[in-house]
């Protein structure tokens, strides 16, 4: 089980998850750039020390008040409707021996609103290596849509990363999340998604598609936005 015990907003908290699912502190969003932050302890100095960022919005990485790497406006500029970047920090001469306190600060940016996720790996000869990971959300539920990264072919959708593979189901659901809220019809998709096959031979594998897609999405923690790609009347929406 994960434990995290947070200050936001001047006022203490715990939350807890259990392995394997993501923890995520709801942001003000009132606040143009927050600052998220986590405290830990380290039984010895770690042989080595990675913490991975993955973000659509910018942001820096400090531990223990220390900024770490030397660049700037972070991630690099890439088209957030397809695909975001991650960028991992080696972290190691930063971290000490007890109390350690890793932080994000962060800007919207090119982003619709603000969504993170922070993993450390580090490796402390006196003890077995652990990884500690940090999620946060600063997104309105009407505003949010999924992150597609099509060099990964993965989803990220509040702060969860799913792997769907070289599949039609990711290629349909990039192409729906082109532009949330909209229909697009079957031939659009026939054109864009299954290239030159006849009309009448991709309706039942569209359909098909579609089903595994919702599945695929319900058994990767991904329940609402399975159920937000929707079809009426030969065609299909992601309803945010």
């Amino acid at each position: 089980e994960l434990v995290v015990e947070y200050v936001m907003n001047g006022k203490p908290g715990t939350a807890r998850k259990k392995d394997f699912e993501t923890l995520s502190l709801s942001a003000d969003l009132s606040q143009p750039a927050p600052l998220f932050r986590k405290e830990f302890d380290l039984a010895a100095a770690p042989g080595s020390a990675l913490v991975t960022v993955h973000s659509p919005a910018y942001f820096e990485l400090y531990i223990n008040g220390v900024k770490a790497g030397k660049d700037v406006l972070t991630p690099a500029v890439s088209n957030l409707k397809v695909q975001s970047f991650t960028v991992t920090y080696d972290v190691s001469r930063l971290l000490r021996p007890g109390r350690n306190c890793i932080g994000l600060w962060l800007g919207k940016g090119w982003a619709d609103a603000i969504t993170v996720r922070a993993q450390l790996d580090d490796d402390v000869p006196s003890g077995p290596g652990r990884r500690d990971a940090m999620s946060a959300s600063a997104m309105p539920r009407e505003k949010q849509r999924p992150l597609l990264d099509e060099s990964r072919l993965s989803v990220m959708w509040k702060g969860n990363v799913l792997h769907l593979g070289d599949t039609r189901g990711f290629w349909l659901l990039a192409r729906l999340a082109r532009h949330p809220n909209q229909y697009v019809t079957y031939l659009d998709l026939v054109t864009d998604v299954w290239d030159d096959a006849e009309l009448k031979t991709a309706t039942a594998s569209i359909r098909s598609a579609v089903r595994r897609l919702r599945l695929k999405l319900k058994e990767g923690g991904m329940s609402d936005l399975a159920a937000a790609v929707r079809g009426h009347n030969e065609r299909y929406i992601l309803d945010l």
